[in-house]
């Protein structure tokens, strides 16, 4: 029976963290959509942007929160199937 490497606890601890931060902007991007909507949101830019704009941009980082979060999982998942796959070879 193969061993869990270093390699591959680093590996799965990478993925939990972009699985963490992905979590993190995507709740940042949403609390900040939510305040636009609520009509709380305190604009905190120059005052050349518009509203729209800030928009824009917390949809963006909820968008790419989702995508962080995805990356996560598919390292994640092929990191646990490389594992799998050497133990298979082993037996």
């Amino acid at each position: 029976m193969t061993t869990v490497t270093r390699q591959d606890r680093y590996g799965d601890l990478f993925a939990f963290a972009l699985i963490l931060i992905g979590i993190g902007l995507f709740l940042d991007g949403g609390r900040r959509l939510q305040e636009i909507r609520q009509l709380t949101y305190r604009h905190p830019g120059p005052r050349g942007v518009s509203q729209v704009a800030r928009f824009d941009e917390a949809f963006f980082e909820g968008t790419s929160g989702i995508v962080v979060v995805l990356a996560g999982a598919t390292f994640g998942i092929r990191g646990a199937l490389a594992v799998h796959r050497r133990r298979r070879a082993v037996s």
